[in-house]
């Protein structure tokens, strides 16, 4: 059973960064210095704050990719050609799940945690208790990038004030010492979001680029599965366009 607490700790940090951009950096420290400013500010981070939580929400409630039933019914009426090699390209062959004990499509895997095959799995993630497969690596990818944006926002609005206030203690003694330090928390948080996400995120948009998945980058030989940039990327978005 995927343990909740990771989860939990997500969405605390998710709150957290919006009380601390919103409340006390926007609404205590800019607005009564620039309130135009700080409205702006508080529109722009709420928009992106939105598109990484329903990002983060629908990699965790989509199904990953379990094997469909048209896959099931078909290797129970049927000889499907069976792989006995694991850890390299099979393309055209089916794989003995020796767990599930079941024939699984190629590029399918079984997730240990999860307790079934997924298709073209990628990994499990217990910072959203699911595994990153075929249906929801879309999402998984949209999550990084928003993030990252979202935190990169804040870091970069917020971060004149940071630097302000060790010029000038001030503004320290004005807000406080706990508002001050939660603030400084989020910004610090902030800062490693967008670190982190934009490694994800590049890291697995070159994969996806390549038609492959983390399971499949050590594999050796060529790729039989490789297209062009193009049409590898829409193996995963769909068709290019504006919901992409």
């Amino acid at each position: 059973v995927t343990s909740t607490l990771p989860l939990a700790i997500v969405i605390f940090f998710y709150a957290f960064e919006v009380v601390t951009y919103e409340y006390h950096f926007c609404h205590l420290m800019l607005s009564p210095l620039s309130p135009r400013l700080a409205i702006v500010y508080q529109v722009s981070f709420a928009l992106l704050w939105v598109c990484a939580v329903w990002s983060y929400w629908k990699t965790v409630a989509t199904e990953p990719g379990r094997l469909p039933e048209t896959w099931l019914s078909l290797i129970r009426n049927s000889d499907v050609p069976t792989a006995d090699v694991y850890r390299r390209w099979c393309p055209r062959m089916a794989q003995h799940c020796n767990k599930c004990d079941i024939k699984r499509p190629e590029r399918a895997h079984h997730c240990s945690i999860c307790g079934f095959c997924v298709l073209r799995m990628d990994h499990h993630c217990p910072w959203i208790g699911n595994c990153i497969g075929f249906k929801n690596h879309k999402h998984f990818l949209l999550l990084n990038f928003w993030g990252s944006v979202c935190a990169l926002f804040y870091a970069a609005t917020a971060g004149k004030t940071w630097f302000g206030a060790i010029k000038d203690p001030s503004l320290i003694r004005a807000m406080g010492p706990g508002v001050w330090i939660s603030f400084i928390f989020g910004w610090g948080l902030s800062i490693t979001f967008v670190l982190s996400l934009q490694m994800m995120f590049w890291g697995h948009l070159y994969l996806l680029a390549c038609n492959q998945t983390t399971l499949e980058s050590g594999y050796p030989g060529r790729n039989p599965y490789s297209l062009s940039v193009m049409q590898n990327l829409e193996q995963t978005f769909g068709q290019f366009g504006w919901d992409w």
